[in-house]
């Protein structure tokens, strides 16, 4: 694996680790890999391609509904915080909704 994700985690104990998406594509793709001595290689590279292929429409799936929910809560927040002298600059700044996915339990 490339990257130095787990090499700076590992220095910072007090710190949430968030592995990267090659790394999470990674361990997704070469999940199965047990040692299959009836595999040839090439058997092993097609079945990372298709498990990559897989993940990459799940990810894109995750963050269409991650953007499509940011968008309506903004809309939201937009027309429920209108007032008569508002601007939309003053309406951004005020971040008006938390985000879910910043929590301190996650």
């Amino acid at each position: 694996m490339t990257g130095t994700g787990h090499t700076e985690a590992a220095g910072r104990q007090n710190e949430a680790y968030t592995p990267t998406t090659e790394e999470v594509r990674e361990c997704w793709t070469t999940r199965n890999d047990i040692g299959n001595p009836y595999e040839t290689d090439a058997d092993v590279e097609e079945r990372h391609h298709e498990e990559s292929v897989k993940f990459d429409r799940w990810l894109r799936t995750v963050k269409a509904e991650a953007w499509h929910e940011g968008q309506e809560r903004g809309w939201t927040d937009a027309m429920e915080s209108v007032q008569p002298d508002d601007t939309a600059v003053s309406r951004a700044l005020a971040g008006v909704s938390p985000n879910p996915y910043e929590s301190e339990e996650s």
